[in-house]
């Protein structure tokens, strides 16, 4: 996690934004991301050395992908490499003040009108379950912070957790359950057998395998999802 200033963040966002490169949107293409999403998320490119200054030395192209608070201001970003081998993203904020988050200010209104919200990891992982289902924001690792809770509280009712098939996931849906149970419905969709993440479901069975893991959510089901968590 590195700081920025408010300036140089709204800048980094715009910029990329508009200097979308064709490899950048090649792979948001190739991650399911929709057209109307790059625009209504700003999401876009830079070259690594170049976040702040154009005239620095171009290294590779990296993903740049906005971070909003509840009513929409871009308060970070996080970047990563286009090309996956080379692993890991930078998130950068303005400040910790208040929760600034992947996709906050997209799902805001929707969370207030249906009183519930879905919480992913990464951007990744938001955006496939993003098309079918606008009340859900990406918390950036399997932890929920007590500012991002009192925040839902005053919006939301029932939580719909779709965080990772791993360790990290599971700890981190025990941890809601545990803390935040008697404040809040709590359910969550399950993953099929050796998928790890919501963003690797839209890449290895497409649109219908993101619609089907998130049926239960979609049908309203959520006290029959919570049931069958709790057997």
């Amino acid at each position: 996690m590195k700081s920025v200033s408010p300036q140089e963040c709204k800048e980094v966002c715009l910029r990329a934004n508009l200097n979308l490169s064709r490899l950048a949107k090649e792979e948001y293409t190739r991650r399911g991301v929709t057209e109307s999403q790059i625009e209504e998320f700003k999401l876009g490119s830079a070259f690594s050395k170049k976040l702040f200054r154009e005239s620095d030395p171009d290294t590779h192209d990296m993903l740049v992908l906005p971070l909003t608070n509840v009513v929409g201001d871009i308060r970070g970003f996080q970047v990563r490499a286009i090309v996956r081998s080379v692993g890991g993203y930078v998130d950068y904020f303005v400040d910790r003040k208040e929760p600034v988050l992947f996709g906050l200010g997209q799902a805001a209104p929707h969370m207030y009108r249906k009183g519930e919200v879905c919480l992913a990891e990464g951007a990744f992982d938001v955006l496939p379950i993003q098309t079918l289902y606008p009340s859900i924001i990406g918390t950036l690792t399997a932890h929920v912070s007590p500012q991002t809770i009192r925040l839902l509280s005053r919006l939301v009712s029932k939580i719909w957790v779709a965080y990772d098939n791993d360790s990290a996931g599971e700890d981190g849906l025990k941890r809601i359950r545990k803390q935040y149970g008697e404040d809040f419905e709590v359910a969550s969709l399950k993953l099929p057998k050796g998928v790890k993440d919501p963003g690797t479901l839209i890449e290895k069975q497409g649109p219908k395998g993101v619609e089907s893991y998130a049926q239960p959510m979609l049908l309203g089901a959520f006290a029959f999802s919570q049931m069958k968590m709790e057997i």
